[in-house]
């Protein structure tokens, strides 16, 4: 009964000490003592291996997850503005113009009504999709976990692939010149983002708590 009493008090101050000892952010945090530190090595596993729990507590950013993060920023900046531009576009691009080889006041008002409409509503799916990445981003991700990492490029990717078809093939067939270029350098600065950030996943300072705690 002793021993038992022993054990549960060991595990109860050993818990304690784990959740006291959370708040260290990196290594140069702590302390010398032999005991806390293998407390620290108890804590690593989960920072090894983060699919085994979620990470949390990540204020503070490795240089490749600061460079990742400003990637990911850049891409979408850029996809919030070409949404909030379609959005309040009372004619076509400039673009479209020379796509179809008339000015806009020579379209028919029908047709003005059908292509505002499809304008706009790939401005405000650019500009949603834009939200959500930046939602991500600056909590999920900035936090460390895992998933973040990996979500932000595939929906950005989600929308960039298809405007990048879309923008090539009036490229290729008509006398225009479509910002492609713009979609190309986003999904470029979203590959760059990704990978950084899967590099610095095992090389993070940061101490990652297991969810299970």
């Amino acid at each position: 009964m002793g021993r038992n009493s022993f054990n549960n008090i060991h595990d109860i101050s050993i818990h304690n000490e784990l959740i006291r000892f959370s708040i260290f952010r990196t290594d140069s945090d702590l302390p010398s003592d032999p005991a806390l530190l293998r407390i620290n090595n108890y804590l690593r596993p989960a920072d090894r291996n983060p699919m085994k729990g979620d990470a949390i507590m990540s204020s503070v950013m490795s240089k490749r997850m600061k460079i990742a993060f400003c990637c990911h920023l850049f891409a979408i900046l850029g996809l919030a503005i070409v949404g909030i531009i379609y959005i309040f576009r009372t004619e076509f691009m400039p673009y479209h113009a020379v796509a179809v080889g008339r000015n806009w006041a020579e379209v028919d008002s029908a047709f003005q009504i059908l292509l505002l409409a499809l304008i706009r509503a790939f401005g405000g799916a650019s500009f949603s999709t834009a939200l959500a990445m930046g939602i991500i981003l600056f909590i999920p991700f900035k936090q460390g976990i895992l998933w973040a990492r990996w979500a932000i490029p595939i929906i950005g990717y989600a929308t960039e692939l298809p405007s990048l078809f879309v923008t090539l093939t009036v490229t290729l067939n008509t006398p225009a010149t479509p910002p492609w270029k713009f979609v190309l350098l986003a999904m470029v600065l979203l590959l760059v983002g990704l990978i950084l950030s899967l590099e610095s996943r095992d090389k993070s300072d940061n101490i990652v708590v297991n969810s299970d705690l």
